[in-house]
């Protein structure tokens, strides 16, 4: 309830920077959590106080709290488009970590959406190359793991092997059981 008074608090004053530096933590936490209904609605909070006036620039808090907790009753296309407008912006502030994260979630929706492994192989490597430039290990065996997966689809085996194996030795290094056990199914497969 704390948090949820202090998120709201910050929506309404505009404290972009409390809010930019609360975004990822409060996502993680509601993902773990199983509170995904309640990180939507926090969310969405954001997304509607923050909303740019017409013919202003989107904040880039804004951009980002409306590709975290999206509707899946959105249609895909006005998914990809908000994580496009969300990339563009990231990058042209050379945010690397929210441009990743907008990579992994166009490589998503391409590959379990679309069902068009080539498209998502293509922004799972361009996200795979950024987290590691970030040394960022926990994102990068999830992309890996997703990559590996995609390039089973498109029958590349040996990338299949490569890409998973990696992504399993990454999570056993950092203790990620969930990941692990993902991953562990996804070399089942």
């Amino acid at each position: 309830d704390n948090f949820r008074e202090a998120w709201n608090w910050a929506c309404a004053e505009r404290d972009y920077e409390l809010l930019e530096s609360a975004n990822e933590a409060l996502y993680i936490f509601c993902l773990l959590q199983g509170r995904l209904d309640d990180g939507k609605a926090l969310f969405e909070r954001a997304r509607q106080n923050l909303a740019p006036a017409p013919g202003e620039k989107p904040h880039p808090v804004w951009l980002s709290s409306g590709i975290r907790f999206y509707s899946m009753a959105d249609s895909g296309d006005e998914i990809s488009d908000r994580l496009n407008l969300a990339l563009q912006a990231a990058e042209e502030r050379d945010d690397k970590f929210e441009a990743a994260y907008c990579l992994y979630n166009l490589a998503t929706l391409a590959h379990f959406v679309d069902q068009d492994p080539a498209r998502a192989i293509d922004f799972y490597q361009d996200c795979a190359a950024i987290y590691r430039q970030l040394d960022e290990t926990y994102y990068l065996a999830h992309v890996l793991s997703n990559l590996g997966e995609a390039h089973q689809l498109i029958g590349q085996n040996d990338l299949t092997v490569q890409y998973i194996q990696e992504a399993y030795q990454l999570q056993r290094q950092i203790g990620d059981r969930m990941g692990e056990s993902e991953t562990l199914r996804a070399m089942s497969m």
